[in-house]
């Protein structure tokens, strides 16, 4: 089921009508959301859908760092 692979993103309740979070909160949550696709995307084995999975990984590990360094 989608909603479960996409657990990650819907734990961190954030939509994009939400305009009181901030830019960098939803930039982060893009990147969950593509890792989340990509993974599931995998599943059903897309070649590259592995390396898009890791790259939005690392950049969601990135503007987490960011986040975090600005509060």
């Amino acid at each position: 089921m989608l909603v479960r692979k996409l657990a990650k993103y819907c734990a961190l309740k954030i939509d994009p009508s939400q305009v009181h979070k901030s830019k960098m909160e939803h930039k982060y949550a893009i990147f969950v959301l593509g890792t989340e696709l990509a993974n599931a995307m995998k599943d059903v084995e897309f070649s590259s859908s592995g390396r898009i999975s890791a790259r939005m990984r690392e950049l969601a590990e990135k503007t987490l760092k960011e986040i975090e360094y600005l509060q």
